[in-house]
């Protein structure tokens, strides 16, 4: 096992677990996740496509990650900070956030 899939696997948990929720829904208890999440099981948290994250971080876009070896990893703090993000109660007052960022 490589050392990135020892990190994204925290004890206890099994490699599966993300992969057995429906894509897009997340498990109640956050601490459930791995500490590392590699991006195929933030793709399918997310509920996108992992050709997806990549194009966001090309852009500069996505979730803060490290790369050990060939793998991808992110921070569960990360993601959940980013998913806990801002949200807004109309599409203007988004875009108005979205233009104020750039």
């Amino acid at each position: 096992m490589s050392e990135a899939r020892q990190l994204s696997t925290p004890a206890g948990a099994t490699k599966g677990a993300i992969s057995q929720l429906p894509p897009g829904e997340w498990p109640s208890d956050p601490n459930a996740l791995p500490i590392f999440l590699t991006e195929p099981q933030l793709a399918h948290l997310l509920g996108k496509t992992v050709s997806t994250l990549r194009r966001r971080r090309r852009l500069g876009q996505s979730i803060p990650f490290r790369i050990v070896g060939r793998d991808v990893l992110c921070d569960r703090e990360d993601v959940l900070a980013s998913v806990r993000g801002k949200s807004f109660p109309r599409t203007q007052e988004a875009n108005v956030a979205r233009q104020d960022d750039a």
